[in-house]
């Protein structure tokens, strides 16, 4: 069983093109993805902001829970202190990606700063359960209703 952890990304210091000394940047709050294999899916634990400065790292990480599984990603936002736009269009374009390969990205826990991204987008009914998505998943076929 392999684990996987993806950190966030860290802002550069240094020189800007002109030569002068930039000051110091603080780095974005953390972002942190733990994967584990379940059975044939993946499950994925999030925790920190996601937004701007961090959707790559969380889009790098969930295709490749996506990549490793055989029926989808079993998705824990429990601890994710922000989450934005940036960070609901991950996960359409994963969901998006998931149900092309015939798997499934679902949903578990989530915090209320996701909860209520996904109640002012009504896209929350797009990641159900993991068992009720496996069954009305459509196989290999892009969904028109996921793309942002």
């Amino acid at each position: 069983m392999a684990e996987r952890t993806h950190p966030g990304p860290e802002s550069p210091e240094g020189t800007s093109g002109t030569g002068r000394s930039r000051s110091p940047r603080r780095p974005p709050p953390g972002l942190t993805v733990e994967t584990h294999e379940a059975g044939d899916r993946v499950a994925a634990v999030v925790s920190g902001q996601v937004d701007l400065d961090t959707e790559q790292t969380l889009h790098g990480a969930l295709r490749d829970a996506l990549r490793r599984s055989v029926s989808g990603v079993d998705l824990d936002l429990g601890a994710v202190d922000f989450c934005d736009c940036s960070g609901l269009n991950v996960l359409l374009c994963v969901r998006r990606r998931a149900l092309e390969d015939g798997k499934v990205l679902a949903l578990g826990a989530t915090a209320p700063a996701v909860r209520r991204l996904l109640a002012l987008t009504e896209t929350g009914s797009l990641f159900g359960p993991a068992e009720a998505a496996a069954r009305s998943a459509p196989r290999g076929r892009r969904d028109a209703d996921d793309g942002v």
